[in-house]
């Protein structure tokens, strides 16, 4: 029996085969490719959205963890302020989310990872051609758009920048279901600005009006919830001195012990006529 026949007929269907299978995978790879450049572009429109409506909610006014250093060369801060920028903002984001599944996943393999993302951020803006950087405008807004070299600080970053709940929301659902810690968790954007108010000097955290998780990681819990219940007291009022509530806000802060890590030139304790933030 001639078996040439079938030996060729089996070729030509495992061609066809592979033929297809390789089309195949070429058209996924370009669909892939589409669609990861489509939800890229999605995301960052969506995070933008999502920072404008926040925007309408009095708390965006107590964002007060300057971002602005990662962000470009500050030449109006030293080497000093900047080394406690950094160490504040990876115990902030610690704090934050710690008990987050991504940063427990990405903490298993590399312990020094915030380092890592700081870096990476710092390095991503300097990277930035010049003639797109008008684009990013320094602004704390333009970070959903930073692309980071290193893909899996890239997706812990979006994960931050993103969150999963408000601020408002938080609590609640923490108080409803304490076990979704791990899936519940705050935007970064809600806390970090890229510029301060022009009384009070870039680079520190106004205690008047920061949040009570950066009020948390400065002074504890208790003292934080404190603080917040009473600042509003210090507010300046038709005919008072400023200097005098200013004193009188810091002598009132003295009485907490304070985070030993944190330098006190970080800390701003200036107050003004505007109300503070009531969380």
């Amino acid at each position: 029996m001639n078996v040439l026949p079938l030996v060729f007929l089996v070729l030509l269907t495992l061609t066809a085969i592979t033929v297809r299978q390789i089309e195949h995978f070429k058209n996924m790879k370009i669909l892939h490719k589409e669609y990861n450049e489509f939800i890229s572009e999605q995301e960052g429109k969506f995070l933008n959205e999502r920072q404008r409506i926040l925007y309408d909610h009095d708390y965006i006014k107590s964002r007060q963890l300057y971002f602005g250093a990662f962000m470009g060369k500050d030449h109006q801060l030293n080497e000093s302020q900047l080394e406690q920028l950094k160490l504040i903002t990876k115990e902030f984001m610690k704090l934050l989310y710690a008990q987050t599944s991504f940063y427990k996943k990405i903490e298993r393999s590399r312990p020094q990872f915030l380092d890592d993302l700081l870096e990476g951020i710092i390095r991503a803006f300097e990277q930035i051609p010049v003639q797109e950087r008008t684009k990013f405008n320094n602004r704390v807004d333009s970070l959903p758009q930073i692309k980071l070299a290193d893909p899996e600080l890239q997706e812990v970053f979006y994960y931050m920048l993103k969150g999963s709940v408000s601020r408002v929301e938080l609590e609640a659902v923490r108080q409803i279901s304490p076990s979704h810690a791990e899936k519940t968790y705050p935007s970064l954007l809600d806390f970090i600005t890229e510029s301060h108010k022009s009384a009070q000097p870039k680079g520190t955290i106004a205690i008047y009006r920061a949040p009570k998780e950066l009020l948390t990681l400065i002074y504890g819990e208790s003292a934080a919830q404190h603080i917040i219940q009473h600042r509003k007291q210090f507010r300046v009022r038709k005919n008072e001195k400023k200097e005098a509530k200013c004193q009188e806000f810091k002598e009132y802060l003295s009485q907490f012990p304070k985070n030993p890590a944190i330098s006190d030139a970080i800390l701003f304790t200036g107050v003004t006529t505007v109300k503070p933030p009531s969380d």
